[in-house]
């Protein structure tokens, strides 16, 4: 069932959205497929800043915009080699633009790898590989945000709280049904 959050005005010289969720009231994304959809607006200027992200280096997951170019991230560990980003090789120009992350979980135990393929205005502007997914709860900075991206960040290639400088009109997370995962004790 999807997820939708509601919109987001923020336009240039407007005020920012401080909206923030607890880990527990946010889209759990462990453990499953997802896909999650943003409209947006990339301003004149810069574009870069958070459009989602939740966790943190430790562990997260995250849409952000760098170098005006959709990227999306996922960091199961602090482990480099746990750490992957899948980004468009164009840079978005300004105006509205629908961003989607389509993330197809390989399933058969927690933390399992995945495919993403990043779309951009339904045309595929990335696609890549997870080897190893967040498979529990994210670190005590786990809440989510909408439109930055605080504390911790995702990447030290940014500064907290990287801030998304256009509009966000909207986000949905369609979660697909949680597979049964076995039991790693049995």
């Amino acid at each position: 069932m999807p997820i939708a959050v509601s919109p987001i005005a923020m336009g240039e010289g407007q005020a920012r959205s401080d909206e923030r969720f607890s880990r527990y009231s946010f889209a759990s994304i462990t453990n499953r497929s997802w896909r999650m959809t943003a409209d947006i607006v990339v301003p004149q200027k810069s574009g870069d800043g958070a459009i989602v992200a939740q966790g943190s280096r430790l562990n997260g997951w995250g849409l952000v915009m760098l170098n005006d170019k959709p990227t999306f991230m996922n960091n199961a560990s602090i482990l480099d080699r746990y750490r992957t980003r899948i980004a468009g090789s164009e840079a978005l120009n300004p105006s509205a633009h629908q961003i989607t992350v389509d993330f197809a979980y390989d399933g058969g135990k927690r933390g399992a790898g995945a495919t993403v393929q990043l779309l951009v205005d339904g045309a595929q502007a990335a696609t890549g590989r997870i080897s190893r997914t967040i498979g529990a709860l994210m670190a005590s900075e786990g809440g989510a945000s909408i439109a930055r991206d605080y504390g911790t960040t995702l990447s030290a290639e940014y500064a907290s709280p990287f801030t998304y400088p256009g509009d966000i009109r909207k986000i949905v997370i369609d979660l697909k049904p949680t597979p049964q995962v076995p039991n790693e004790n049995e």
